[in-house]
């Protein structure tokens, strides 16, 4: 965790070193500072498929069900082969 903060400190908007780092605070129970990074990258690059995957992954465990649908439908605009996320999307909407 100390390499990614090292990395961002030197380059605050390294997408690699954010996502990185985001997901091992969600793997380490910090899923609220997590989410926080993941919504740092969609401002940089909004169309990162794998902060709105993520992210859908983080709401549909916290029981958003709407919020979960719309980061996987985005994940899915932008790679639509994307398989995790279609199965995703259709456990949620009943297909």
């Amino acid at each position: 965790m100390q390499v990614y903060n090292r990395i961002l400190e030197k380059a605050p908007n390294a997408i690699g070193a954010k996502l990185n780092l985001a997901r091992l605070l969600v793997a380490q129970g910090a899923v609220a500072q997590g989410v926080a990074l993941y919504n740092q990258v969609l401002e940089i690059s909004p169309s990162n498929r794998d902060a709105h995957f993520n992210l859908g992954v983080i709401l549909e465990f916290q029981g958003d069900a709407a919020g979960a649908v719309a980061h996987y439908q985005k994940s899915l605009q932008i790679d639509p082969d994307d398989k995790e996320a279609r199965d995703r999307l259709s456990h949620l909407e009943g297909k």
